[in-house]
């Protein structure tokens, strides 16, 4: 596979996982808040926990494919010094 098609299917599921973490976390403090008095409180058929699941293995998720995202991006991480530099001394 080429690298861009690579890429892109790493930014697309490192995407697609932030917004699950996002709509989740916004769940989870705004919709239904973990206070003493929502027990059994739903959403869509969901409760809390299972938010929180979403919310905890799409952030693990989303980590690992950072992860391989920097991988991916070594080259350009490593050459960065060399372009920064080379620009602020002319």
């Amino acid at each position: 596979m080429q690298k861009v098609k690579i890429n892109i299917i790493v930014d697309s599921l490192a995407f697609t996982a932030l917004l699950v973490v996002v709509f989740s976390g916004i769940m989870l403090w705004l919709v239904i808040p973990g206070s003493k008095g929502a027990g059994g409180v739903s959403l869509w058929g969901l409760d809390r926990h299972i938010y929180k699941d979403w919310h905890n293995w799409s952030g693990v998720f989303f980590t690992g494919l950072m992860l391989i995202h920097l991988i991916l991006h070594l080259p350009f991480i490593k050459a960065l010094p060399k372009i920064l530099f080379k620009s602020s001394q002319n």
